[in-house]
């Protein structure tokens, strides 16, 4: 059998609510989108979680609460995927990328202080793979120069920096639920927000701009008409289904990624020694989730070929963003370096540990 990259675990809890949520006659953003949404802020330790349709729409809107005029700079990260950066596109910013720290893919708090000038309008920061980025330096920075932080967290769903929960350091943090990440909901993402005028605004910005949501105007068996609009926004809800699928996810976020820990401390074991391959470095003050296994190596693209051989998936996490068409490149070396270099290895809940060993040692034979 070929071992995926990554493959998704559903448990039979979130099957069996789905069924219900089907039976239910209401399948749009009701009543499983509110406890969801509850549930997720108690988990992460902020006040306030809005659902919407990804991580993607999380972050338009969480950038579009700051209503920075256009042509404004935001500081960003080139080692992500691309969405990252298409959301400072969709509010009509420019993206400003920084280098990164070689040993980690995260962004580089030095070479963000270097590119802050009067234009800059925010900082979009990505927790790569699901190591938390180094939120003491950032928001120190952020309250030096007035600058607001977004946090990506799209990897990081379960990941804590110095014992709070990623997405609670903040004002604006995005989370991903798609079907490959560490709460898969099939699809899916939420913005878990500590400011009440922003919850109020991201309900409204996530449908439409319409004031009462139709869950909201639909109650005691009596449809209300009326509402208003105050603004232009998008179709951007959560609905009940994948709602139902993150609730039961959630109760068991913990235990998968302590389950991906010890997949990546078995890789560890085995692949400390090996000539021509580093290991990303993490300090112990945070913990990852664990959503990728990344290593670097020489002459990667052989080692790709290698795997794929031997039956093994594998992922480059990223072609620098600034090398696509639409961007302009930049002069990045450290980026340039990583992602040269980079690659994932198999990093999912179906891996067994004869799996683990059996990548690990086709690694360790050489390419």
């Amino acid at each position: 059998m070929h071992i995926q990259l990554f493959d998704p675990v559903i448990c039979e809890e979130a099957i069996r609510d789905v069924s219900r949520v089907l039976r239910s006659g209401w399948l749009g953003t009701g009543p499983k989108t509110k406890a969801f949404e509850e549930q997720f802020a108690a988990y992460i330790g902020m006040p306030y979680c809005v659902g919407v349709n990804s991580c993607t729409a999380a972050l338009h809107l969480g950038l579009q609460l700051l209503n920075l005029p256009a042509d404004t700079e935001v500081i960003s990260t080139p080692i992500t995927f691309v969405s990252t950066n298409h959301a400072i596109l969709y509010n009509r910013c420019k993206p400003v990328f920084a280098d990164i720290q070689p040993e980690t893919g995260n962004l580089d708090i030095e070479s963000v202080r270097r590119r802050i000038t009067e234009r800059t309008g925010a900082i979009m920061i990505m927790h790569f793979g699901g190591y938390p980025c180094d939120l003491d330096e950032f928001y120190e920075l952020s309250g030096q120069t007035g600058i607001p932080i977004i946090e990506d967290c799209a990897h990081a769903c379960g990941a804590s920096y110095k014992g709070r929960h990623i997405g609670s350091h903040g004002n604006i943090h995005a989370f991903s639920f798609h079907a490959v990440k560490n709460l898969p909901m099939g699809d899916g993402g939420a913005l878990t927000i500590r400011s009440e005028e922003y919850y109020q605004r991201l309900g409204r910005l996530r449908w439409l701009g319409i004031n009462r949501d139709t869950f909201k105007r639909t109650s005691h068996n009596s449809y209300k008409w009326q509402y208003d609009v105050s603004e232009v926004g998008y179709k951007y809800q959560l609905n009940d289904i994948h709602a139902a699928i993150g609730l039961a996810q959630l109760a068991q976020l913990d235990a998968n990624n302590a389950r991906r820990a010890a997949i990546a401390a078995r890789y560890e074991r085995a692949l400390s020694n090996v000539p021509g391959l580093k290991l990303l470095k993490y300090k112990n003050d945070r913990v990852s989730s664990r959503h990728l296994f990344c290593i670097q190596v020489q002459h990667r693209d052989d080692l790709i070929s290698k795997l794929d051989e031997n039956h093994i998936s594998t992922g480059v996490h990223y072609l620098r963003n600034d090398h696509f068409s639409m961007y302009q490149k930049q002069e990045l070396p450290c980026a340039e370096q990583f992602w040269q270099t980079v690659m994932s290895l198999p990093m999912h809940l179906r891996l067994t540990d004869e799996d683990v060993d059996y990548i690990a040692d086709t690694v360790r034979k050489g390419w």
